[in-house]
């Protein structure tokens, strides 16, 4: 089946490339990451970004190392995708796979998504962090929270806070 959902990745019409990512998703394995993780790979991604946030959400779905590695490609490295929703939706996928890779990721000192250039994407990390929580987490919402404000309506600042409210 894997390499009929394979093919159905590549139809012409999106919802049949939804139809696939959904099937993807609830088969579940490291081949079904492999097979969802093409739709978000760069240069040449799903030109849809409602297929590449399914995709995303599916990986969540999916859990484990390969799936939360190909999450952080999509916000911080190769697989950077150039869409902040895509991003955002990254990270938040992230959180629900939770675990140390997570954090360390989020954190990710400069390259991070605290870091992103959309206060979207900053936003979702923050809250991601005070959804799995931990020390490190901590101590990186109180950098952002005491750090500079890249944001003139201090959004990153006001999510920091709100998360260290929830851990």
């Amino acid at each position: 089946l894997i390499e009929v959902f394979r093919g159905a990745m590549w139809e012409n019409f999106h919802p049949v490339r939804l139809a696939a990512i959904e099937a993807l998703g609830e088969m579940g394995g490291d081949k079904a990451v492999e097979v969802l993780v093409q739709a978000l790979r760069v240069p040449k991604p799903d030109k849809h970004p409602i297929v590449r946030i399914e995709a995303v959400k599916a990986l969540a779905y999916i859990g484990g190392d390969k799936a939360a590695k190909a999450l952080i490609e999509v916000f911080r490295g190769p697989l950077r995708d150039t869409f902040h929703p895509v991003r955002a939706a990254a990270i938040e996928a992230l959180a629900q796979i939770g675990g140390g890779t997570a954090v360390e990721a989020l954190i990710g000192a400069s390259r991070g998504p605290i870091w992103d250039s959309h206060p979207l994407v900053r936003r979702a990390a923050i809250s991601a962090l005070g959804e799995i929580g931990g020390d490190e987490a901590v101590g990186a919402l109180i950098e952002v929270i005491r750090g500079p404000e890249p944001d003139p309506f201090h959004c990153a600042r006001l999510a920091a806070i709100e998360a260290l409210g929830e851990i």
